[in-house]
């Protein structure tokens, strides 16, 4: 009887041991002889999925209307925002001083369907541009748009 249980946990334990481990993948880049680590790939280097928890303009609450929005961002800098009805892509970069963020630029592309309902498709401008990053950690970014007066909290994970 121990020898019927035996092997089945061999077989789980080379199968677990052997698996290659999935992470984020630190890119170095070799900078001034100094080899410096890309926070954009830290930070979005999985494709994972991301939502706004909070969403502020000219300090009134706004996060309701961009409760729905899901985010992708993926390594090779493009970002995909999409809720139940449609999806828009775009591209992404963060811009960082001695490997600390410190901007996040979102550059939304226009879909046609925004010529047509151009109403559906206000967050457009209002999730578009470089964005200040004000706090951050793996699974969450506070970010701020001084000029617009906007602030917006990203975090990783599923919607809430």
């Amino acid at each position: 009887m121990k020898k019927i249980l035996f092997i089945p946990l061999m077989m789980v334990s080379v199968l677990f041991f052997s698996c290659e481990k999935a992470g984020v993948q630190e890119s170095p880049v070799l900078q001034n002889n100094k080899t410096v680590v890309d926070p954009g790939a830290i930070l979005f280097g999985t494709c994972d999925g991301w939502y706004i928890a909070s969403f502020q303009k000219e300090r009134a609450d706004m996060t309701s209307a961009f409760s729905s929005f899901r985010m992708v961002f993926c390594a090779d800098k493009t970002v995909v925002i999409a809720n139940d009805v449609f999806s828009v892509t775009g591209s992404w970069e963060v811009i960082s001083e001695e490997e600390v963020p410190v901007k996040l630029s979102i550059n939304l592309n226009r879909p046609v369907e925004a010529l047509l309902n151009p109403a559906q498709f206000t967050f457009l401008n209002e999730i578009s541009g470089k964005w200040d990053i004000i706090q951050y950690n793996l699974n969450m970014l506070r970010l701020q748009n001084r000029d617009a007066f906007k602030t917006m909290l990203i975090q990783r994970g599923a919607l809430n």
